[in-house]
């Protein structure tokens, strides 16, 4: 992910939902929400939000869900 953020800009990332629970079954979604600086430009947001379902999905054999928001500040 930091290979998109050209600067010592910080990002946060959550897993929220039945995997963050501790309820997931073999079937479920892995759901993250990423927070991105504000001001940072959304074809870099859309590739970072990218790499995270293609490995996520590797990593866990699940669909990764990601939703988005902004750090104000």
């Amino acid at each position: 992910m930091h290979q998109h953020l050209p600067d010592d800009r910080h990002l946060s990332l959550a897993c929220f939902g039945s995997f963050a629970r501790g309820e997931a079954g073999a079937d479920s979604d892995t759901d993250l929400l990423l927070v991105v600086p504000d001001g940072t430009a959304d074809d870099t947001t859309d590739r970072i939000v990218g790499d995270l379902e293609v490995h996520g999905r590797r990593w866990t054999g699940n669909e990764v869900q990601v939703r988005t928001g902004h750090r104000l500040g």
